[in-house]
């Protein structure tokens, strides 16, 4: 094992240091009191992903170290090469075990505590207290860089006096360290402990999807890696090591058959690969492991072989029950030419089933699997969702992690079960959490449509992505269809989110056909076929809405102008229109008018209160109507596009051309402000003061409008840009 570890350079980055350090120029603890308190040649691997030796990357963290001349002397330090030494002090009176000096081109200083066969280490940093608490003991710390220096023994003492005492509490249990390791002080814990680690980076790098070792690793890689999906160069790196040992080496039996069989998947898709020398070995691992039996089986049907992949799987079922269950799978799938001969008047569904059910009566929790599948599905046999529902809950109990995303579709739809959108949020996280893309698939739209949990498009936006990158073609029609609307915060982008629709449908996605279909219909509708208005809405707005389709300007009125205010905003907040910059702006000056304008074409100086209100509620109903009228508008197609373009030329034009152009008010207010801004006065003044452009400008029209409807004057700021009078 020892050249073993020679042999590798796996992740060396062990960070103790996570902020400031404690530390000197020159070593302050002499060597004469290290206490050689982990062996001779300790290993310590980091404690990394769900507490197992794994980092996010697959890889893993080690340090090593030999006791040499009173002190473990080391060549890689924080992942460097940087060659040195440590020693450690007991730390008599301190809730932790030793203070740790490690020494290289200067001094720094840990606590750490020992327990349970593992190393606990906290880096030392002052906070300001402890730094105010030195200074008046007259110990002044020295900043360098991210250090906290001392210059002498004494101030070092008084350092760790003061820091262990304001953590004293903390540091009592080994949850407050920060770093965590695995350690080993003896030849047989080393190796044990080495052969850990190597054997998790192989199967994290190309172990088989279906190998129980595979489960067993934490997070994504428990879903393990298709032959295809296997990325050559980790691993040779992961797994390459196997071939390197001598095979007299102890290292070998300690080499579990998933491991050997990770080694040969890396082997199969190798440039120059013997395929017969790996064929060989498979078939030699075949004889104890009935992963590698199932690996030549699908070389077999790779190559267009399948009646001796059929073969091999009858004639091994009998020692490895399991098979049968993947007999039946493949049997269901179609990847056998030909059926068993035992079955030959069946159809293939039945042939499934009964393999699931010998896998089951002999006990193999994915038999479970198998025949709950089937009866809800009625595949094989008569359909009891009842029953397969109790048969998916036994498999799941029993470790099959596919079982929670069939167990999170019967709670969500009620097959077997009652509708439970809690459960089933709670059964797909499970399954999506190992990477099940149809899981997370399902998790995503949960979050977009906040069933079972809170609405969250981010969430979603994650989920989507997860599934679609772990090859779930409704997540990408899903996606596509987001992006082509620009709904549920994706950027609206029709020309992308065709193109992912496109290739959602040639991989066989039924929902990117339908969505597709509804694409090519609104595309088909012509552009002035206006969707229905409800009952209310006045005849005068339909004509209004004909003229805005042929992308041409009305004149707003007290009637039109809250519904239109409706209109614009919903194109504007939930279709992105119109797109250029400009053009939107001045659409948000007729929107501001309007949404005021739910209240701003009000007159509340009418004594009649009745009428008053009455016009309140009928501003309200009008702007609600516009936006309900334009949320059955498709926002990417070209009467969408048409109607904003009506809007904003409605917008940028006076209310009355021929009144505005040459108008007495318009003329007499343009040397105060400017005819642009007059203009725009005048239009939002005629909603109470309806002879406006028949008057001569003044001071005093201000007050009058103010007067008539205090709203009006955020209106004309807004919109106008007058905010002076």
């Amino acid at each position: 094992m020892n050249r073993l570890m020679s042999l590798l350079a796996i992740g060396l980055a062990c960070v103790l240091l996570s902020a400031c350090s404690l530390t000197s120029d020159e070593p302050l603890l002499p060597t004469d009191t290290s206490i050689q308190a982990l062996g001779d040649a300790p290993l310590a691997i980091a404690v990394n992903l769900e507490g197992t030796l794994l980092t996010s990357a697959g890889a893993f963290e080690q340090q090593q170290a030999t006791w040499k001349d009173g002190r473990y002397a080391f060549e890689t330090w924080l992942g460097e090469s940087t060659p040195g030494w440590f020693s450690l002090h007991r730390a008599n009176g301190a809730p932790y075990d030793y203070l740790m000096q490690v020494v290289t081109d200067h001094a720094t200083y840990y606590a750490v505590k020992l327990a349970d066969g593992h190393l606990y280490g906290q880096n030392i940093e002052l906070d300001q207290a402890g730094v105010d608490t030195l200074e008046k003991l007259g110990v002044q710390l020295h900043v360098v860089g991210e250090d906290q220096r001392v210059a002498d023994a004494d101030e070092l003492r008084d350092a760790l006096r003061v820091w262990t005492e304001s953590n004293r509490a903390k540091l009592t249990s080994t949850g407050g360290y920060s770093r965590a390791y695995f350690l080993a002080t003896d030849e047989d814990s080393r190796n044990r402990l080495m052969a850990q680690a190597l054997n998790m980076t192989c199967l994290a790098a190309a172990g088989r999807p279906d190998d129980p070792d595979v489960a067993a690793l934490p997070g994504k890689f428990a879903k393990g890696v298709d032959l295809l999906d296997i990325d050559k160069e980790s691993g040779e790196r992961f797994c390459g090591w196997i071939d390197k040992l001598p095979a007299d080496d102890p290292a070998v039996a300690m080499i579990p058959d998933s491991v050997r069989l990770a080694r040969l998947r890396v082997l199969e898709l190798a440039k120059n690969a013997d395929i017969e020398e790996t064929d060989r070995r498979l078939e030699e691992l075949s004889k104890v492991n009935p992963y590698a039996i199932l690996e030549r089986a699908e070389m077999l049907m790779t190559i267009l072989v399948p009646d001796d992949a059929e073969a091999l799987l009858t004639a091994a079922s009998g020692q490895f029950p399991i098979l049968d269950y993947y007999y039946g799978k493949y049997v269901l799938n179609g990847e056998f030419d030909t059926l068993d001969e035992l079955f030959k008047d069946k159809n293939q569904k039945q042939v499934a089933f009964a393999h699931f059910q010998k896998a089951a009566d002999a006990g193999i929790p994915l038999g479970w699997y198998g025949i709950g599948r089937a009866f809800i599905q009625g595949d094989g046999v008569d359909k009891d969702e009842a029953r397969g529902f109790d048969l998916l809950r036994r498999a799941e109990d029993a470790g099959v992690i596919e079982a929670a995303s069939e167990l999170g579709e019967a709670y969500y739809f009620g097959t077997g079960t009652k509708v439970d959108f809690d459960q089933a949020f709670k059964q797909f996280t499970t399954a999506a959490e190992t990477g099940n893309a149809r899981a997370e698939y399902a998790l995503g739209m949960l979050y977009a449509r906040g069933e079972g949990t809170d609405k969250n498009s981010t969430h979603a936006i994650e989920w989507l992505a997860k599934a679609m990158d772990d090859g779930n073609e409704d997540a990408r029609a899903e996606i596509g269809w987001r992006t082509y609307k620009g709904l549920d915060g994706y950027t609206a982008d029709e020309s992308k989110g065709k193109a992912l629709l496109e290739a959602a449908r040639d991989a066989g996605s039924q929902a990117a056909v339908t969505y597709l279909n509804d694409i090519e219909e609104q595309r088909a509708t012509p552009a002035t076929e206006l969707p229905p208005l409800g009952n209310s809405v006045p005849a005068a707005i339909a004509n209004d809405l004909a003229t805005l389709a042929q992308g041409n300007a009305i004149k707003l009125t007290r009637d039109n102008r809250p519904f239109m205010a409706g209109l614009a905003d919903y194109l504007a907040e939930n279709c992105g229109l119109p797109d250029n910059g400009i053009e939107r702006a001045s659409l948000a000056g007729l929107i501001m008018g309007g949404t005021l304008g739910q209240l701003g074409s009000i007159d509340f100086a009418n004594p009649n209160l009745g009428e008053m209100f009455g016009d309140v509620v009928g501003a309200n109903g009008g702007f609600l109507a516009g936006g309900t009228f334009a949320a059955q508008l498709d926002c990417h197609s070209t009467l969408a596009s048409n109607l904003a373009d009506g809007l904003v030329k409605t917008a940028q034009a006076p209310a009355d051309t021929a009144a505005a152009g040459g108008s007495v008010f318009v003329n007499s207010c343009s040397p105060a402000f400017d005819t642009e801004r007059c203009t725009c006065l005048a239009r939002q003044a005629e909603n109470v003061i309806p002879d406006i452009y028949d008057r001569e400008y003044s001071r005093t029209i201000f007050p009058e409008i103010v007067n008539h409807n205090p709203l009006l004057g955020m209106t004309i700021a807004f919109s106008c840009g007058i905010t002076e009078y």
